[in-house]
């Protein structure tokens, strides 16, 4: 379904003469049959072949390591959606986020997740990891045009400022 829109953007904006570059990926749910996907299907990934993923919410996949190891052995960079959204890796520390980054793991922060917009908790957890240089990448998780009001506020975030200021996302090489 995806491609098919993507080639019928990509035919509408070369009817109408406009020259831009348009590209499609997918956010994948990471559950018993994702790494037969890895196999069988050609995944939707961007920039220099990144597979965004997310979890269950409800608890962590006991596959979580063993698909993270996959992709990078299979020359896909995995990328975690809204990491800070996920309470069992919420402890005091970040050691597990800090591990799962050593395995190549890169890390999607949700630009609301800085205003409070899931909980007060989930906003600790990002300013902790833009604190501890763990975000490789912001996304807005943008769902309808009602959100646009706390993507807006996100701006006002000194820690979405402290993360630009650091130079490290990679959204701008994309």
């Amino acid at each position: 379904i995806i491609r098919a829109g993507l080639e019928k953007v990509r035919k509408a904006l070369a009817d109408q003469n406009i020259d831009a570059e348009v590209e499609a990926a997918a956010e994948y749910y990471l559950d018993e049959h994702f790494e037969d996907r890895l196999d069988k299907e050609e995944m939707l990934t961007f920039g220099d072949n990144l597979l965004l993923f997310e979890l269950s919410f409800l608890q962590k996949p006991v596959n979580l390591e063993a698909a993270i190891f996959k992709m990078n052995t299979n020359g896909i960079k995995p990328i975690l959606a809204h990491p800070e959204r996920y309470p069992y890796f919420h402890s005091k520390s970040l050691d597990q986020y800090h591990d799962l980054k050593n395995m190549g793991l890169y890390y999607q922060l949700n630009l609301p997740s800085l205003t409070g917009a899931y909980s007060g908790r989930v906003k600790e957890i990002a300013q902790k990891m833009i604190e501890q240089d763990l975000i490789d990448l912001v996304g807005t998780d943008l769902h309808n045009a009602s959100h646009l009001g706390v993507i807006n506020r996100s701006r006002e975030s000194k820690h979405l400022a402290m993360l630009i200021e650091k130079g490290k996302l990679i959204n701008n090489t994309l």
